[in-house]
């Protein structure tokens, strides 16, 4: 597994837009901006997040 290396303004739209796309991908018409948990999963731990941190993450958020 590699962790990109990103400045900390482009990790934070990265997250963001993996946890928004994710949330979304239930009630979005668009197929092109859904992605899966295990897309979502992987995404983020390009990020540095651990499985278990990304798995908590997209939890949390898929409740809200």
């Amino acid at each position: 597994m590699v962790i990109e290396h990103r400045t900390s303004e482009e990790w934070l739209v990265a997250l963001d837009d993996i946890i928004r796309r994710f949330r979304q991908s239930s009630s979005n018409p668009r197929p092109e901006r859904q992605i899966s948990f295990d897309d979502a999963l992987s995404r983020m731990r390009k990020l540095g997040f651990t499985t278990g941190e990304a798995i908590r993450l997209l939890r949390d958020h898929k409740q809200h």
